[in-house]
């Protein structure tokens, strides 16, 4: 009975413990004004570090190509310095990877061999697209939370 007592607090201090761990990580991510889920890893890939920014050769649109509506704002207050300068540069940005993501869903690799260029040509227009969707992802992760990312044009 003497173990059971002595395990149970144990695992009562532990418990307690991780609790305390949990609410200090909750509450330093939301005290920092500036925390941007898109900076997250987990959110999705992270131009420079990840291979499918110029390696993806598919047709289905890569992140954060495959976003269909705006970031919204998840502070409120006064927007970043250079908020809406990036929103001007992520809209215009969506514009170019809208134009290469739908030659790559509109043309094969034949239809190009076929009209003389390079049998190379499908591959490179779909990388310079992998290469505008991380131009999309670095702009969205300069805007603050307390403005909106634009989303893809409709």
């Amino acid at each position: 009975m003497m173990k059971l007592r002595v395990l149970s607090s144990d695992l009562l201090r532990v418990c307690a413990a991780l609790a305390m761990v949990l609410v200090a990580v909750v509450h330093v991510h939301a005290a920092v004004p500036n925390y941007n889920p898109l900076r997250d890893p987990s959110f999705g890939p992270i131009p420079d570090e990840d291979p499918s920014y110029s390696d993806y050769l598919g047709v289905a649109p890569p992140f954060p190509g495959n976003l269909s509506s705006p970031i919204l704002n998840t502070t409120s207050g006064t927007p970043g310095l250079d908020d809406v300068v990036f929103q001007n540069l992520l809209g215009a940005e969506w514009l170019v990877y809208n134009v290469y993501q739908q030659g790559v869903e509109l043309f094969n690799a034949s239809d190009f061999i076929n009209a003389g260029f390079p049998n190379t040509t499908f591959d490179h227009i779909a990388q310079i697209r992998d290469n505008e969707a991380g131009h999309l992802r670095v702009f969205q992760d300069q805007i603050s939370n307390a403005s909106v990312a634009p989303g893809p044009c409709k």
